[in-house]
């Protein structure tokens, strides 16, 4: 397969006037003002190119009215709705910095996230069908007092004091629309604006620390939403499924813009629902669909999965996690250098990136150029240990280059040591996923060991309606090598296995439970002893 090349000229010149992500808006709404831009599924709501400018617009008034400028934070915890992308794109055009929180936070996460980035803003849910979170606004007003602004959008309106409402807040009237004041502040504020300039801010997953806000700039995700566009053939799209969350870079900066990049479509979930997206798929004939694995398992375990017209998929991906061959298979079923990569040793001590490997020799999977982060917002050491000084990103990724191009072997962050050996826990997970009929998901973490230095703790999930015993698994390991091997399994129910919010193994919380379980086996004294 050839994958076209993008080199920095290409962006620099070619796609001259798509380097802010309102510019790229801006663009079509010219040249296409008609064409559909967002399908909402969930309320068969179409929005073409213009009413996408011209209601952002609307919002940027809004925004300017209460007092925003450029740099300012402004942090949502809503689905993925057609005004929830025009508040973003009205933070683009004023130079406002948009954060996307994911609506499965607790109360306090909330707090922690907002705190961050010292939110002047905070647009959130209030009471809906799908939830009340009336109790996170409640905490917020109590805890933030660098909130300047709380609006709170729910199916009725919120009477908590010093909360403003939903449905006020996005119903922008004439008087603000054509306000000469404000529509001065708003050429200027926009003009000001550079493809530097922060424009977004997506936490980290937090799958082995807590979160933190990375911020993005428009170059960043422009130059991304390019080689995206080229790399997998999305100039041809007409219609792109977006049903990831929000605050998933997988559905910003991926999905959503770059299908905007490209003057596509795209057709968007308030959230992901395996049948619905089924629906849309068939309803729309979408055309390409990005998805992490945990997504597309719940789509197959579906009763009513064959019976929907998938054919009009040509693309279908997958990323986030490691999958195993047969999930490979089943998705190829479905009918369907701009940042230079090196392969690096560890950052050097005085903060230069490591000398780079030769083929064949796994190491830290670096990358160089426009795509890099700019910053964790209010975290500069953290920044430091992971952008060099030199500008090479360590995106935590082990991997190696051979003749046929990237081999992933896993996080640097999760390596496991017994005995000296480097393990991945990929490698000892894809080892016991071949059991396909006894494990459905399992995870491996390491664990302090007196003996060995650490041990390997492996959490097994079988299939609904299958069991698996230490026994099998125990033989089964016999067909890895020997310092590979789990010294303790742990056995849950289907679907038992933690999961972070996008889906992923949650090796955060593995650790702590393989810890607990670490020190019950202790007490008995079953655990630091040779093997």
């Amino acid at each position: 397969m050839n994958i076209p090349q993008y080199t920095w000229e290409d962006y620099q010149t070619d796609y001259a006037d798509r380097h802010l992500l309102h510019g790229v808006v801006a663009k079509w709404a010219a040249e296409r003002p008609n064409h559909t831009a967002i399908i909402d599924f969930d309320i068969g709501r179409e929005l073409t190119y213009r009413e996408l400018d011209e209601q952002s617009t609307a919002m940027a008034l809004r925004l300017i009215e209460l007092g925003y400028r450029h740099g300012d934070f402004l942090a949502t915890l809503l689905p993925l709705t057609i005004e929830h992308i025009c508040l973003e794109y009205a933070c683009f055009k004023i130079g406002v910095i948009h954060a996307p929180l994911d609506t499965r936070l607790k109360a306090d996460e909330v707090v922690r996230s907002l705190g961050l980035i010292q939110a002047k803003g905070f647009v959130t849910l209030g009471a809906t069908a799908a939830g009340d979170f009336t109790h996170v606004a409640e905490m917020v007003r109590e805890s933030c007092e660098y909130v300047e602004h709380l609006v709170v959008c729910g199916d009725v309106d919120c009477q908590l004091p010093r909360t403003s409402n939903g449905r006020e807040f996005f119903d922008v009237g004439p008087a603000t629309r054509h306000a000469p004041a404000l529509l001065n502040a708003f050429d200027s504020l926009m003009k000001a604006v550079r493809p530097t300039d922060g424009a977004q801010v997506i936490y980290t997953t937090g799958s082995t620390g807590l979160p933190k806000p990375a911020l993005l700039s428009h170059r960043n995700i422009t130059v991304q939403n390019l080689c995206l566009a080229g790399g997998c053939g999305w100039f041809d799209i007409r219609r792109m499924l977006v049903n990831l969350p929000p605050s998933h870079v997988g559905c910003q900066g991926e999905e959503l813009m770059t299908t905007f990049f490209t003057g596509g479509t795209a057709v968007i979930l308030h959230r992901f629902d395996p049948e619905k997206s089924l629906q849309a798929i068939e309803r729309y004939k979408v055309e390409s669909m990005g998805q992490i694995p945990s997504m597309f398992q719940m789509q197959w375990h579906l009763p009513s999965y064959s019976k929907y017209d998938l054919s009009s998929l040509r693309w279908a991906m997958f990323g986030g996690q490691q999958v195993t061959r047969p999930f490979v298979q089943q998705l190829c079923d479905i009918p369907m250098p701009i940042t230079p990569l090196s392969i690096r040793k560890p950052m050097s001590t005085d903060g230069t990136a490591g000398d780079e490997l030769p083929n064949g020799e796994t190491g830290e999977i670096c990358f160089q150029g426009p795509q890099v982060f700019i910053d964790y917002v209010g975290n500069a050491e953290a920044y430091r240990n992971t952008v060099s000084s030199d500008g090479y990103c360590y995106t935590g990724d082990l991997g190696y280059v051979n003749d046929r191009g990237l081999v992933l072997a896993g996080r640097s962050k999760l390596v496991i040591k017994p005995k000296g050996f480097q393990v991945h826990p990929a490698q000892i997970e894809q080892h016991f996923a071949q059991l396909e009929d006894e494990v459905g998901m399992c995870a491996a973490v390491g664990q302090p060991h007196d003996m060995i230095g650490e041990a390997i703790v492996l959490f097994v999930a079988p299939p609904p309606g299958h069991d698996v015993s230490c026994a099998h698994l125990q033989s089964h390991a016999q067909g890895i090598a020997s310092y590979m091997r789990p010294t303790h399994y742990v056995m849950l129910e289907a679907g038992g296995l933690p999961l972070n919010r996008t889906g992923k193994s949650d090796y955060h919380r593995l650790k702590e439970m393989a810890a607990a379980e670490i020190e019950r086996l202790r007490a008995l004294g079953q655990w630091d002893v040779e093997e």
